[in-house]
């Protein structure tokens, strides 16, 4: 089977012809090598096509990918009144079924597709398709793939003409718009008949994107000329075209004409004129073709088809040939085959085969005169050799002899040495970033995991997670340079400072003895490329004057210099040959008026396509700059330093010569911040995972920022060239929903609007400053503060979330960074970090300043609260501090009004309600027995023998009694005999369900082979215990005129239908009674009761005692007993005729109100586990959920019981409520999610309290 590509796509990949030709770029006289390779490399993924999205969802600047032409012309439809576009046979018009369904045994992931990625991938195919002119010879596959979905097709070149396929997919896309198919795997398929073959089938399958193996199989399937097998139904009628037979007087297909000519289809080898051992005429099997069908062709008859092809079994059936393989070569006349076995080229190179569409091994195996083993063989080092089991590129190029195997790239001239091996080192992604075997660049596992595929082929990787991996520049390791000879500490000064309403900083107040460089950021360039600093002149004077002990760096451009519509072209002109010397004077001047140490440049940034607001920049920009920076350098000599801050994303970066730069300048600051931010929102790129893109990320976390240090250094510049980016500020969001934790949370706003709360100073929604983030932990409602992925993470005034470095952050990451050799780590900025100060120093004290008194600011924690719905609904305002107290009050009033029911059922109503579960019980044991002998694994336990009588077939009156007659000659009728026979399941609803007047049964008797595997696995899955079974007589069907003997118990032994020793319900059947269980936990729950309002009273008297770890541990056996009481409530007496399912329901009811008792007790209900375990399996769907409660109860190493145990003997210990707190919160969501609505109160805890830490 081949994959059709687009010709985008075709354009990347290595297997014929990877990433575009570097002939592109014309070479600049003396031109520096170094350049041209990045100039290539650039080139090369300049301008990508609209593509599906990757394996995973990734960052957008991980790859290029492809695909689909936007310029589509009408799909053709078909019509019975329009002539073929080829010249065929096909002259009768008949009706035929396209049906619809599923595989059968289909092992697919189990996953499924949203049905707007169905019509995404399904518009693609369709839209490609309309691009496509039929072929006469060659059959269609195609495929479309969008996110969770995948969409195979296949058109045979007979239906294809006629665009039947294009009616079958317009209908069926028509019906996924209207949500009328499934999300998961599912066929659309109009098979080939009467030996007509593959081109007149057509085909569809949709499946999620894990199951392509599965959609590549299934196209296989229909390209040989196959049917899938499974469970299908008629969906429409179409009409087909199909060929007229013309019948010889021998009933064979002949030719209509007794001219020797072949037709168009059958190849002429020799001459006309052969001798009968000469080379004959040939034509090639079709797929699925049969003897008729390649007579026909031949326009012999298939007699003469055999004598001419006198092979062993050729054409033993009228149907198919079995000896015959689509490609093969047949004689249509007299004469031996030719020698077809492609023989290697005089230079050493091998036979080369071009990859047509539909395509297999078999076909160009057996066209070729080869085996599929000999293919495999030949390719062992061809490029993209991915092997005869799998899917086969069309235009791929692969060798059918001996010999040097084909060169994959066009454009790309050949290696003198080395072997195919070595050809994946060729065109390599900017930046060298990895390359996955489609051509396409990255930076995350899609593309950089190596592994080797089947073959072990060059240019070929495995598939993992559906997705193709690295073949090339593979690996995200940092490369680890030699040490710098001095670690650098740089400080980004903003001059611009003094324009916020607080936070004011002089240059002069930076502690000196903590850096190595001052940055100095910014001085302006005028539109004649001149050097302004009248913006910040009195802070610039401070900075020339600050002690020698710090290098003192003067920095241009930023982002609002680089991107404004006022000065984006400034630097984009200052750069130009045109201005460059200019430029370069200026700035060498400036320098030395002014006695600086260095000069950085942040131009954000060159040859950007995609800034909002201004003109894309252009694809030069990067050889303009460091074209810039090279001469700058070479003007300063080094006594003054060079340096450029670059960014940290492989979409911007690659626009950067880097490797180059690094060689010539000082230093490179690299901005490993603003990883993320309110820019990703409705971006489906920028977050793994992520489809919206308004996922709460750090902008700083440690993940993304080694991949992005990865990526410079494999790019060629030295660790010890690379000073490493700190942040004083965090990114912060406005959640959208309050309490919620993990990488799936979201955040509000657009891509340009952050809805996050402003700081006082900083004044911007989305960006805040470290001193407004100390003083929110010092004086703010703090919902939350925790470390994830090396960043800090804080959540405030509950649905405000915020990213960002303290000090210990910066200090461990300075001596990661230290452990792989870079240059030092730079802060942005020194400004943001703390208050200095400075205006009051200026104003003075207000002597008539009277400070505000909240009288409301620890407002009394004195409001009483019954309910966590309550809570809810008044959270608002509720003070932060009073939160955990409420919590334990509600808490409190939970266990009181539990216990008080619990009282009553415990004294009064427990004995009724434990005898109707156990009438329940006791009704429900027949039925799960004949259930579990019903369920076709009786045979596993027993063995079955029928006896019956014998009937001679001699004795036959009547048609039937022939195929079950004793044919033997000493028969005798009415001779009772045994034989062996499946166990029936006829039985496995009981007496009640069964059409006795149309079913046979059979008079059977069950020996019990393996007593104990029998035991355990009704008990295991059907809840019946040992004791509850005994062994009997059961008369199963009633024989016909027993009534009228007079032993009619006799009668009906001799001639009923029996099943002798068979299971059933024991007489005497005694069910487990929990009393003791409800009676000991309630005096426990008492305990835990008293302490808890002890605990409760004097938590405002002990500075020492967490309310939230009393709040918390405390949660988890409220909760419980009030879930076990509401249980034990819903156990109330029934009419005699209620039905099973309500049984069921009742049994669960009570168990699982059991099952909630335990953990108060303990171990010493160890030995009823078993017991209430089989009473969960015998009440079946309604007890799945009390089973999955019990997976937690009867762990006692699970958290869970843990909490339980601990409290257990806690008593006032302030160590102990708080050990147990830490368990509940260190439960897994696994395990709360098996607890019922237990899982939805602690819900509500964790949403009025803003969260809850977990460890």
């Amino acid at each position: 089977m081949v994959v059709s590509l687009s010709s985008c796509l075709t354009s990347l990949l290595l297997v014929a012809g990877t990433i575009a030709p570097t002939a592109a770029y014309q070479h600049e006289p003396r031109s520096d090598p170094g350049l041209d390779a990045w100039r290539a490399a650039n080139d090369r993924t300049a301008s990508p096509q609209p593509c599906p999205e990757s394996c995973q969802d990734i960052d957008s600047d991980s790859g290029d990918s492809s695909c689909f032409s936007s310029e589509l012309e009408n799909s053709a439809m078909s019509k019975d009144d329009v002539a073929a576009v080829c010249s065929t046979p096909n002259h009768d018009i008949v009706q035929t079924s396209v049906t619809i369904g599923e595989p059968a045994d289909a092992t697919g992931s189990g996953s499924s597709a949203s049905l707007d990625d169905i019509l995404s991938a399904g518009h693609q195919v369709q839209n490609h398709l309309s691009t496509k002119a039929p072929s006469c010879t060659e059959n269609v596959l195609t495929f479309g793939y969008s996110q969770s979905a995948v969409v195979g097709l296949f058109a045979g070149a007979e239906v294809y003409q006629h665009g039947i396929h294009a009616d079958i997919l317009s209908r069926f896309l028509q019906d996924v718009e209207d949500k009328k198919t499934s999300s998961e795997v599912q066929i659309v398929q109009l098979c080939p008949s009467n030996g007509r073959g593959a081109d007149y089938a057509v085909g569809i399958i949709v499946a999620p994107a894990n199951d392509l193996d599965l959609v590549q199989e299934t196209v296989r399937t229909w390209s040989d000329g196959r049917c899938v097998a499974g469970n299908f139904e008629n969906y429409m009628t179409v009409s087909l075209r199909v060929p007229g037979q013309v019948q010889g007087s021998n009933s064979t297909i002949s030719s209509s004409s007794p001219s020797s000519a072949l037709s168009e289809a059958a190849h002429v080898w020799t001459k006309r004129r052969l001798a009968a051992r000469a080379t004959c005429k040939t034509t090639t099997v079709k797929p699925n073709d049969g003897c008729a069908a390649v007579a026909t062709r031949c326009k012999i008859s298939q007699a003469d088809l055999q004598k001419f092809n006198p092979a062993k079994n050729f054409c033993t059936t009228l149907t198919f040939c079995s000896t015959m393989k689509a490609g093969q070569p047949v004689c249509c006349t007299h004469g031996k085959l030719p020698d077809i076995t492609p023989k290697p080229n005089k230079d050493g190179s091998c036979f080369v085969y071009t990859i047509k569409a539909e395509d297999g091994c078999d076909f160009i195996a057996a066209s070729h005169g080869l085996t599929k083993a000999k293919i495999e063989d030949l390719n062992k080092k061809t490029w993209g050799w991915n092997g005869c089991g799998k899917v086969l590129i069309k235009d791929a190029q692969i060798c059918l002899s001996t010999g040097t195997p084909p060169f994959p790239v066009p454009g790309t001239k050949k290696p003198t040495s080395g072997t195919s091996d070595d050809w994946v080192k060729l065109n390599p992604c900017p930046l060298n970033v990895c390359c996955n075997i489609w051509g396409q660049c990255g930076t995350t596992d899609d593309f950089c995991v190596a592994s080797k595929s089947a073959t072990g082929a060059p240019g070929t990787s495995a598939i993992k997670n559906g997705c193709n991996i690295g073949i090339s520049s593979c690996g995200r390791d940092i490369i680890n340079g030699s040490a710098p000879a001095k670690t650098m500490r740089v400080a980004y000064y903003e001059s611009w400072n003094s324009n916020r309403k607080c936070l004011h900083m002089d240059v002069d107040e930076i502690d000196t003895t903590q850096y190595t460089h001052i940055h100095f950021a910014f001085a302006n360039v005028t539109s004649t490329f001149g050097i302004d600093i009248s913006g910040a002149q009195d802070q610039f004077n401070r900075f020339k004057a600050m002690p020698n002990t710090v290098k003192k760096i003067i920095s241009f451009g930023g982002w609002d210099f680089s991107t404004k519509p006022g000065t984006y072209n400034i630097l984009r002109e200052a750069t130009k040959a045109a201005n460059r010397a200019t430029f370069q004077n200026n700035i060498v001047a400036f320098l030395k008026q002014h006695n600086l140490d260095g000069v950085d440049i942040d131009w954000e940034y060159p040859g950007a396509p995609d800034i909002p607001d201004i003109p894309a920049g252009d694809a030069n920009a990067g050889k303009d700059y460091y074209d810039t920076l090279s001469a700058l350098k070479t003007a300063l000599g080094s006594s003054k330093s060079v340096s450029l801050a670059a960014p940290a994303s492989y979409w911007y970066l690659k626009a950067f010569p880097i490797k180059e730069v690094g060689a010539k300048i000082d230093y490179i600051i690299y901005m490993t911040y603003d990883i993320h931010g309110q820019w990703d929102y409705n971006n489906k790129w920028t977050s793994p995972g992520c489809p919206t893109g308004n996922c709460l990320r750090s902008h700083v976390n440690i993940t993304e920022t080694k991949d992005a240090l990865s990526m410079i250094t494999k790019a060629g510049v030295p660790s010890n060239k690379v000073v490493v980016g700190v942040s004083s500020y965090g990114r912060s969001f406005k959640m959208a929903q309050a309490g919620c934790t993990g990488p799936m949370c979201q955040f509000t706003g657009t891509p340009r609007v952050s809805n996050a709360a402003k700081g006082r100073c900083t004044d911007t929604s989305g960006y805040i400053s470290n001193a407004e983030i100390e003083d929110i932990l010092l004086f703010g409602k703090v919902n939350k503060q925790w470390t994830d992925a090396g960043s800090d993470i804080l959540v405030y005034n509950d649905t405000e979330w915020v990213a960002y470095m303290n000090d210990t952050t910066k200090t461990a990451r300075a001596t990661l960074y230290a452990s792989y050799n870079f240059a030092g780590t730079s802060d942005w900025a020194v400004d943001l970090q703390e208050y200095v100060d400075d205006s009051e120093e200026d104003e003075g004290p207000d002597d008539n300043f009277v400070a505000v008194i909240n009288d409301n600011y620890y407002a009394k924690c004195d409001t009483n609260y019954t309910s966590l719905d309550q809570l809810t609904d008044n959270k608002g305002s509720i003070p932060y501090y009073c939160m955990d107290q409420y919590i334990v009050d509600v808490e409190i009033q939970i266990l009181t009004d539990a216990l008080a029911k619990y009282k009553d059922l415990v004294s009064s109503g427990y004995d009724d309600k434990f005898k109707i579960y156990e009438e329940y019980t006791t009704e429900l044991v027949p039925t799960q027995i004949n259930a579990f002998m019903g369920n076709g694994h009786a045979d596993d336990f027993f063995k079955c023998e029928e006896t019956s009588h014998s009937t001679c077939c001699s004795s036959c009156e009547v048609v039937a009694c022939s195929s079950v007659c004793d044919h033997s000659p000493d028969c005798k009728d009415g001779l009772l005999s045994n034989h062996a026979i499946t166990c029936p399941t006829v039985y496995k609803d009981g007496p009640d369900n069964v059409d006795w007047l149309n079913t046979q049964v059979p008079n059977t008797t069950y020996t019990l082979n393996d007593s104990d595997g029998f035991y355990k696995a009704i008990n295991d899955n059907y809840g019946i215990e040992k004791d509850w079974i005994e062994f009997g007589d059961v008369d199963i069907k009633l024989t016909e005129g027993c009534q009228f003997k007079e032993d009619i118990r006799e009668c009906q032994r001799e001639h009923d239908d029996w099943f002798w020793n068979y299971p059933q319900a024991a007489s005497d059947i005694k069910v487990f009674n929990p009393k003791d269980v409800i009676g000991q936990s309630f005096d426990k729950s008492q305990d835990l009761l008293a302490n808890l309002r002890i605990l409760r009273a004097i938590g405002s008297l002990d500075s020492q005692l967490d309310m939230a770890d009393v709040a918390d541990a405390a949660s988890l056996p409220a909760l419980t007993m009030a879930l076990a009481v509401a249980s034990m409530e819903k156990v109330v007496k029934e009419a005699d005729d209620i039905k099973k399912q309500e049984r069921e329901e009742m049994i669960a009811n009570f168990i699982g109100a059991i099952l909630f008792f335990i953990p108060f007790v303990g171990e010493a209900v160890d030995s009823s586990m078993v017991a209430i375990r089989s009473a969960l399996e015998m009440a079946e769907a309604a007890g799945e959920a009390g089973l999955l409660a019990y997976s937690i109860v009867q762990d006692p190493s699970n958290a869970f019981m843990a909490v339980f145990s601990t409290l257990a003997g806690a008593g006032m210990s302030r160590s102990a409520w708080s050990k147990a707190a830490n368990e509940r919160r260190g439960m897994k969501e696994d395990d709360i999610g098996k607890l019922g609505s237990i899982k939805d109160d602690l819900a509500k805890i964790d949403n009025v309290r803003g969260g809850m830490c977990r460890f």
